[in-house]
């Protein structure tokens, strides 16, 4: 709440105010130690490596990240890239997939690459 709140304005004394507006809230006091559930799709099952979100991260001193996350247990793995091609990015997956295993399913956000081919 106080991340979004500072995401449009600045006030020195914001995070106070928004604790104490949150403490004094009924409906915050009713589910602050019972978070809802989310329940599991149908289609995803609850074992590791099994569901993968892939993605570049911003380039940094000149090169790319490629980042991977499991779903299920949050296991990170990123690679140094120095090209977002498709070329690039399917060998260092190939890499991955044959040291760890073929997920069943890869999920990316479909951006177009900006320096790739």
């Amino acid at each position: 709440m106080e991340e979004l709140a500072r995401s449009y304005c600045w006030l020195p004394t914001i995070n106070v105010e928004i604790e104490v507006y949150a403490k004094s809230c009924k409906h915050c006091a009713e589910k602050q130690n019972n978070p809802p559930k989310c329940s599991i799709s149908w289609t995803e099952k609850p074992i590791p490596w099994y569901r993968l979100h892939i993605d570049h991260a911003e380039p940094f001193m000149g090169s790319y990240f490629l980042i991977l996350v499991d779903t299920y247990s949050k296991w990170l793995e990123s690679k140094i890239v120095l090209s977002l091609s498709r070329k690039t990015t399917i060998k260092h997956l190939r890499e991955i997939f044959s040291r760890l295993e073929l997920p069943a399913v890869v999920v990316s956000y479909n951006g177009t690459a900006t320096n790739g081919v």
